[in-house]
């Protein structure tokens, strides 16, 4: 349990090529007490091939980025994201869109791609089955994309449907 008032998220490291986000809770300006975001935001899940091989030996040989994070899955779907105001602390948090590689995302994303761009959004990918697939997306639209499980963000923004843009305090499509 963290004990405390939780003053700063530290992004350790956020690496668009290899698509991780290192993410520790510092707390208030003592680092013994910290503790790594990740599991609380759910944003990169292992997959369960990964996860076994680090149980089963110490010295397992390191996995790739592909191997130990893809495909990334979600229970969030193509559909229709009905606009609404976020009550809470997430208002002020920098504008994040959520899309897949299906069609319908590809049309929102040729659609907003110039509106994303000038807000500096950042894109997660959910429901896709590699790096090279986001690389490929992130090339084409121009704007930063990183893969996404987002059940927390599921929760937290009662979405159950993406594309959806987060933003200002809204969640729109």
């Amino acid at each position: 349990m963290i004990k405390g008032a939780l003053t700063t998220i530290l992004i350790s490291s956020f690496a668009l090529n290899c698509a991780m986000a290192d993410l520790v809770v510092v707390s208030k300006g003592n680092d013994a007490n910290s503790v790594a975001a990740a599991p609380y935001l759910n944003i990169l899940k292992p997959t369960k091939a990964f996860e076994l091989q680090q149980q089963k030996r110490k010295d397992a040989k390191p996995m790739s980025i592909e191997q130990a994070y893809f495909p990334v899955k979600s229970n969030l779907t193509a559909g229709k994201v009905l606009k609404h105001q976020i009550n809470n602390h997430l208002d002020t948090m920098p504008a994040i869109f959520i899309v897949s590689n299906g069609p319908d995302s590809l049309r929102w994303l040729n659609a907003n791609a110039e509106y994303l761009k000038k807000i500096g959004a950042i894109g997660m990918v959910t429901n896709i089955d590699s790096q090279s697939d986001i690389n490929r997306m992130t090339k084409h639209y121009g704007i930063a994309m990183i893969p996404g499980n987002l059940e927390g963000i599921k929760k937290t923004l009662g979405l159950s449907h993406y594309p959806a843009l987060i933003y200002k305090g809204w969640v729109t499509q």
